[in-house]
């Protein structure tokens, strides 16, 4: 979402509506906003007398409590690998809160915990025959050498 406009912006939007009596388009024009922003503006200052913007909603509330938080925490302690998946739903288990892979990611970032994957899933550390140069670097090629 855009960030609002200046409130010297809209004063002067106002301003001209009331001087000069130029249209919400002919102002839409002239300032480079829209004509919806500008009947936001000329709404807004008629019925509050003020061009502020509003404040932030806020958005929805969080689903994890405080408690479920502390729940989280001994439930990634007990099992550091366990998946989003499988900490989703112990967490439904133990406090009754259903929440989706997502939004485990995210309320474990806000907790600072980190996501490691397991030593069992880990990927070769040897790089890839198809990569150019890989059979210099992979341990598996080993360069005949001329002999003396």
């Amino acid at each position: 979402m855009p960030a609002p406009l200046s409130n010297d912006l809209r004063i002067r939007i106002v301003e001209a509506r009331a001087k000069e009596g130029l249209t919400y388009e002919q102002l839409a024009e002239r300032f480079d906003v829209g004509r919806a922003t500008v009947n936001r503006i000329l709404r807004r200052a008629r019925e509050t007398g003020s061009v502020e913007p509003l404040p932030h909603a806020g958005g929805p509330a969080r689903r994890i409590t405080d408690a479920a938080r502390a729940v989280l925490i001994e439930l990634v302690r007990a099992k550091p690998d366990a998946t989003l998946e499988e900490l989703c739903t112990a967490l439904d288990v133990h406090t009754h809160i259903r929440v989706s892979p997502p939004t485990m990611c995210r309320e474990l970032r806000l907790l600072g915990i980190t996501r490691k994957k397991n030593l069992l899933c880990r990927q070769s550390s040897a790089p890839p025959m198809s990569w150019p140069g890989a059979r210099h670097l992979s341990p598996r090629y080993s360069p005949v050498t001329p002999s003396a």
